[in-house]
């Protein structure tokens, strides 16, 4: 069963962005499905959580310059 996660990241506000941020995040093993909403700034991805955590994905987006604000 897919584990799922949602981010906000201001920084992506077109489909230019939106190549980046499923390039950066397909390099992740364990990842299974990546959607991207520029028009919402919005990343929603499914994962095998025994492979890849939601902190990893969090690092590849600001590594790609994709910051995701923190919902804590």
């Amino acid at each position: 069963m897919a584990t799922t996660a949602e981010f906000v990241s201001p920084d992506i506000h077109c489909q230019k962005c939106a190549g980046r941020v499923r390039e950066a995040l397909s390099r992740n093993a364990g990842i299974s499905k990546i959607e991207v909403d520029p028009a919402a700034h919005k990343v929603h991805v499914e994962f095998d959580a025994a492979t890849v955590s939601v902190n990893q994905i969090h690092d590849a987006l600001v590594d790609a310059g994709y910051p995701p604000i923190d919902s804590k």
